[in-house]
């Protein structure tokens, strides 16, 4: 199970807007702050925020399946 939810959640990034899915690899796979992702695509940091909230929302609702 754990190998089906770790594929379908690659699967999930790879179908976000390219965007959301570059914040959520920077912040999760590469480990920086919302600060350090701001700096590095020339973004604001709120723009950063909604981009990942957007993204993490979107994570959410497909994994539901996953979590009943």
């Amino acid at each position: 199970l754990t190998d089906e939810i770790g594929q379908h959640v690659r699967r999930i990034i790879q179908s976000l807007p390219p965007e959301q899915a570059e914040v959520v690899l920077l912040k999760h796979w590469e480990e920086l702050t919302f600060a350090e992702i701001a700096e590095s695509l020339n973004l604001s940091q709120n723009t950063v925020a909604s981009r990942y909230r957007y993204a993490i929302e979107k994570l959410q609702r497909s994994l539901e399946p996953f979590i009943r």
